[in-house]
């Protein structure tokens, strides 16, 4: 199992660029980490709605990360080639908004939105020659089946680089993942403890990439399940093991512990 290799969802409960730094590079794929507990615009949804009632910033490629220069200038973290960065995605989007946008709004801010990420992704790509994104989707548990279809539209009009990019969705609840594979969406990150053994071995036949949350967040656990049932070991090249989900309300104290969880829960077979 050692080909596994080990991440993190984002957001950290530091208050300072330093500490996460160092604690990013405990990983063997770092991600750009937001701090909202130093910057309250970087919980997940401040970290977008800032700006929609105007919708302005088009052309800028900022969003709210603290840690972002120190990021993108160490050389330890350069010299991966290779990081990833978690963002709002539209579904969660649209649904938080309120007063709810009418469906002529949904459009300007969806618009907006794709634009804003694709300019961002382009500037990491100036550091790295692999950037994953991936939209963080809570809220598919949630939601009719209809609704998928914002999330197919959005995707198929997110013109991101070809050369490097490679999109993914988060989710830590439960979610159609067969609905899902007929959108170009290629990484599946996830609590393991919602995923059942057939959607996982539907995602990992169809050669799609999985980060598979194995640590809780809340108590820094490795969680209670039989990893063996979902024969990890036989797509290890194409598997990552994470926390089930950020980490910004995590207790600081525990948090130390989480990239040795992933060593030893990565030897499982």
């Amino acid at each position: 199992m050692g080909a596994i290799n080990t991440t993190h969802i984002g957001s950290f409960p530091f208050d300072n660029t330093d500490e996460a730094i160092a604690f990013a590079k405990q990983f063997s794929l770092p991600c750009l980490p937001s701090l909202p507990n130093l910057n309250p615009n970087e919980f997940m949804l401040a970290q977008v709605s800032n700006g929609i009632d105007q919708l302005q910033g088009i052309e800028d490629y900022q969003f709210p990360f603290s840690c972002l220069d120190a990021f993108i200038s160490d050389k330890e973290i350069l010299n991966r080639n290779e990081m990833k960065w978690q963002i709002l995605g539209p579904i969660t989007l649209i649904q938080s908004l309120n007063p709810k946008p009418d469906d002529k709004q949904i459009e300007s801010i969806l618009y907006w939105y794709r634009n804003k990420i694709i300019n961002f992704q382009k500037f990491l790509l100036t550091f790295f020659k692999k950037v994953y994104l991936f939209l963080d989707e809570p809220v598919l548990e949630f939601i009719k089946h209809k609704n998928y279809d914002l999330l197919d539209d959005f995707v198929s009009l997110l013109d991101l680089p070809k050369e490097g990019s490679v999109l993914g969705l988060h989710c830590c609840s439960r979610a159609d993942w067969k609905r899902l594979l007929g959108t170009t969406i290629m990484a599946y990150s996830f609590d393991l403890q919602f995923m059942d053994s057939e959607s996982f071995t539907l995602l990992s036949s169809n050669q799609k990439l999985l980060f598979v949350g194995v640590v809780k967040t809340d108590s820094c656990a490795v969680l209670e399940l039989d990893f063996k049932a979902f024969k990890l070991e036989n797509n290890k090249d194409n598997i990552w093991v994470t926390p089930t989900c950020g980490l910004a309300l995590t207790d600081k104290d525990k948090v130390d512990v989480i990239p040795r969880l992933l060593d030893e829960t990565k030897l499982i077979s």
